[in-house]
């Protein structure tokens, strides 16, 4: 996914999805278009700052609730094993 909006990358730290996220910087130098980008929001630096922003909230227990329908299997899962079961006991 690729955005200049910073909730995009947040949603993918806080759903521990980094890795499906990338600028326009970082495309365009694998097309070998590397030139310098009006905007702060298209870099890579800010793909990875919002990201790891995201990603503490997600490690500290924010953000995310446990029992949303829309979350892939593999993502509650994830959670599930990070926050403890259902019923609040711990896996």
């Amino acid at each position: 996914i690729s955005s200049a909006d910073a909730i995009v990358y947040k949603v993918l730290g806080n759903m521990n999805l980094a890795e499906s996220g990338i600028s326009l910087e970082e495309i365009l130098q694998k097309c070998g278009l590397s030139r310098k980008l009006e905007g702060y929001q298209y870099t890579k630096v800010f793909r990875i700052q919002m990201t790891a922003l995201e990603a503490t909230d997600m490690v500290q227990g924010r953000g995310l609730k446990r029992n949303e329908a829309f979350l892939p299997e593999s993502t509650k899962l994830q959670c599930l094993t990070r926050c403890g079961s259902r019923s609040g006991e711990a896996p």
